[in-house]
């Protein structure tokens, strides 16, 4: 049986969020990789990455 750190995915995506300030791009990416919303963020300055594996 092959553990996540054997894993080698068949395809990698890289998707790149770019938008105005305080819309919620952030929001976005911390509900659709973790599963949480927060509804207070600081706001993000320069950049912010995050992965998911599916």
């Amino acid at each position: 049986m092959q553990t996540k750190r054997d894993y080698l995915p068949d395809r990698i995506f890289k998707v790149v969020f770019v938008g105005d300030s305080a819309v919620g791009k952030t929001c976005f990416l911390h509900r659709y990789c973790h599963n949480q919303f927060k509804f207070l963020f600081n706001a993000t300055i320069g950049i912010d990455f995050i992965v998911k594996t599916i």
